[in-house]
């Protein structure tokens, strides 16, 4: 039976999400510390993952269309420099020119992500992916 799991969530990692959900976008860095929950046209609700809070962060927000196209034609920078509590959902502003396509495309089709390359707890720890 742990055998069959295994093999069904090895199927589900390797297909990547089609419907619109968080997908394994990520060419660098990780997306499971803080992840990105949510999107609209202008605004990504992203939550702190982490057990400690984050003072800075080093992190792009990407939106892949089904043909595989980065939308934006790269990463969406996150603000650097904010204080990120553990749990704790936060808004983002999407404000870059060449993201105005996510007004258009249908959302359910958008694979997305938060590509997280370094953060910077209150501790003074620093962490590179």
């Amino acid at each position: 039976m742990r055998a069959l799991a295994a093999i069904a969530a090895s199927f589900l990692v390797l297909m990547g999400s089609a419907s619109g959900q968080e997908g394994d976008i990520c060419q660098e860095g990780t997306s499971e510390l803080v992840e990105m929950i949510d999107w609209t046209s202008g605004t990504m609700i992203l939550v702190n993952h982490s057990p400690k809070p984050i003072v800075m962060i080093e992190a792009e927000a990407m939106f892949v269309d089904p043909l595989g196209t980065v939308i934006g034609d790269r990463g969406h920078p996150i603000v650097r420099d904010m204080t990120l509590k553990p749990g704790l959902k936060f808004t983002q502003d999407i404000y870059l020119p060449g993201f105005e396509r996510l007004d258009q495309v249908d959302r359910d089709l958008v694979d997305f992500a938060l590509c997280t390359t370094g953060v910077v707890y209150a501790d003074g720890t620093v962490e590179k992916f």
